[in-house]
């Protein structure tokens, strides 16, 4: 996991910290990134292939973009600068391109070769609204969230998606008008689903006022026809405008409320992270990950059930982004929560045999006879294994002597775990 931080003294710092053992993280890596020219610093971080991009102000008072090699969690340092072009907030899942935005206007940036970064094309989203500088991106479609009007005279939120599979030339895919009279900002991404926060200010006069927001679920299976299939309670309050959202696809954790998601068109309230106040939420590996800013300030970190089984406590940290990142970023992920669907890809599953599901270390899992039960995927270009380093993860508990546990074919890769 990846945090950025502020100190008293306006030193910026970027800290890694092993997550692999959940009810004991530790910081493991920090580098120091220079007195920040601005009340907001550090303010976005996203992590892939790699590197670490950090959005942060330096002393020409410009907000420039560090680049950060982190192959070598123990000992990050800084290999690169993107330059003047706005706030990073997305990037591919190689870790080869990146997107920033300014304004109304998103660029695409090759950073296969990160201290000569690459502008590659650029699209202006639509003239005359105001955009939260929220991306999302899924492949080769890019997600943007913004409103028609101002931030607090709203007449409509909306959510654009665009193609970028010719960086050089993209292309505007679909949009959707997800709330009227009210703007939309922060964005979130699982499986088949893109999850917007809207938001207006209710003015109580002499007594002040405070941000009602809602959450709306679109489908996004074709992004050249999004539309909108549930929203929570118009009139909800988180108390304030979340500056991020997560989602599993079964909860989602805005800044301090918790929403059950399950049946997209039928979302409702969990019921509120007491007593904290968590301007990011991420969610990665089965886990969602709070930074808090509370007191004693530091990194939360719950499991799908959204209870607490780690905690650290980091000196310093007063303000900050987080990514949860273990090695490359995931392709897919099969939690096994009632169905074989795929968490955070397309890449869905198939129950053969009399495959079921039992209590797992987390949540459910697969329960297979080993005789002819199994789960099947489709076989897809993001599913080939190539010729470099991969990862596959999962817990297992047997009763017997089992045939292969994974195995991948269709292309020129195989996959196989076997039993002695």
């Amino acid at each position: 996991a990846y945090l950025t931080t502020m100190g008293d003294d306006d030193v910026g710092g970027f800290k890694v910290v092993d997550v692999s053992q959940p009810r004991n993280p530790s910081e493991v890596g920090f580098l120091s990134l220079g007195i920040c020219e601005s009340d907001s610093c550090n303010n976005t971080l996203v992590v892939s292939g790699g590197f670490a991009y950090v959005n942060h102000f330096s002393s020409d008072a410009l907000l420039h973009v560090l680049v950060i090699d982190v192959s070598d969690p123990t000992q990050p340092y800084q290999v690169g600068l993107i330059a003047g072009l706005g706030k990073v907030r997305a990037a591919s899942s190689e870790g080869l391109l990146v997107y920033t935005i300014t304004g109304d206007l998103v660029r695409v940036v090759d950073v296969s070769a990160p201290n000569t970064p690459v502008v590659l094309g650029s699209v202006i989203v639509d003239p005359g609204y105001e955009f939260s500088g929220d991306l999302v991106v899924s492949g080769d479609i890019l997600y943007v969230t913004g409103t028609e009007g101002s931030e607090l005279d709203p007449l409509g939120g909306y959510l654009w998606a665009f193609d970028f599979g010719d960086p050089s030339d993209p292309q505007l895919a679909g949009t959707v008008q997800v709330a009227e009279n009210r703007g939309a900002f922060s964005l979130a991404h699982s499986g088949d689903y893109a999850y917007v926060v809207s938001k207006v200010w209710v003015d109580w006069g002499p007594f002040g006022g405070e941000w009602a927001c809602s959450i709306h679920i679109v489908d996004i299976r074709n992004p050249y026809a999004l539309s909108v299939v549930g929203s929570v309670d118009p009139d909800l309050s988180f108390g304030g405008p979340p500056a991020s959202i997560a989602t599993d696809g079964r909860s989602l954790l805005t800044a301090m409320e918790v929403f059950d998601v399950q049946d997209p068109s039928a979302p409702g309230g969990m019921g509120g992270l007491v007593g904290l106040s968590c301007p990011e939420v991420v969610r990665a590996g089965g886990h969602f990950y709070v930074p808090t800013q509370d007191g004693a300030s530091g990194l939360l970190i719950l499991d799908s059930d959204l209870c607490f089984p780690g905690t650290l406590f980091i000196d310093g940290f007063e303000s900050g982004d987080l990514l949860a990142w273990s090695g490359e970023p995931a392709i897919s992920w099969w939690p096994a929560e009632g169905n074989a669907d795929d968490a955070i890809g397309t890449n869905h599953g198939t129950l053969h045999g009399g495959a079921g599901f039992t209590t797992g270390v987390v949540g459910q899992a697969f329960l297979l006879d080993g005789v002819d039960d199994y789960v099947s995927i489709p076989h897809d270009p993001s599913l080939d294994l190539g010729t470099g380093d991969f990862s596959v993860a999962f817990w297992l508990r047997t009763q017997a002597h089992f045939k292969p546990i994974v195995y991948k074919s269709a292309c020129s890769s195989c996959l196989l775990y076997t039993s002695d």
